[in-house]
């Protein structure tokens, strides 16, 4: 009586057992598509975020090279203002060596100077001042200074201004 027992049983048993594989394969077949479809969700994603971050570069680098173009130009700029004052201060300087001017200072006390007035000529009062007219070699000493001064100033103000810049830059838009 078992052979009969088991008989009977045996087709509950291989529809259990098709049921089972089909169902395993059926949710394998699910879990499969669920991945594929998450992996394109998330190719699309990266797609996505390839394209922001290249627009991003692009935007960046535009933005270093106007500003490299802005510091280029304040370059120049300050380059050449400091060129025509260093020769505006050279051809002073060359003008006092060969005598065709000369530095005057109102009431100075400095070892090198000379007086070109007369202490002696008439009443003063106190507004008058005593005309004190320097040597050659103090004129020189007066336009290397006053060259140094301005080359220094040039410096400051292109620096200052290169400052600006990098502050802008930085600043969000």
């Amino acid at each position: 009586m078992l052979g009969i027992r088991a008989i009977k049983k045996l087709p509950l048993i291989v529809s259990l057992i098709v049921g089972g594989s089909l169902g395993w394969w059926g949710h394998r077949s699910l879990v499969l598509s669920e991945i594929a479809s998450l992996k394109q969700q998330h190719a699309a994603q990266l797609v996505a975020i390839n394209q922001k971050a290249q627009s991003e570069m692009l935007a960046t680098l535009g933005q270093m090279k106007a500003a490299q173009n802005r510091v280029a130009q304040l370059d120049e700029y300050y380059s050449g203002k400091l060129a025509d004052v260093t020769e505006e201060n050279t051809v002073l300087r060359a003008d006092i060596a060969a005598g065709y001017r000369r530095v005057q200072i109102a009431a100075a006390n400095l070892a090198t100077c000379q007086l070109t007035q007369d202490r002696d000529t008439g009443a003063r009062s106190v507004g008058d001042g005593t005309q004190i007219e320097l040597t050659a070699k103090a004129g020189r000493t007066i336009y290397a200074i006053r060259a140094g001064i301005i080359r220094d100033q040039a410096k400051l103000d292109y620096l200052q201004q290169y400052v600006r810049e990098v502050v802008r830059q930085c600043k969000p838009q």
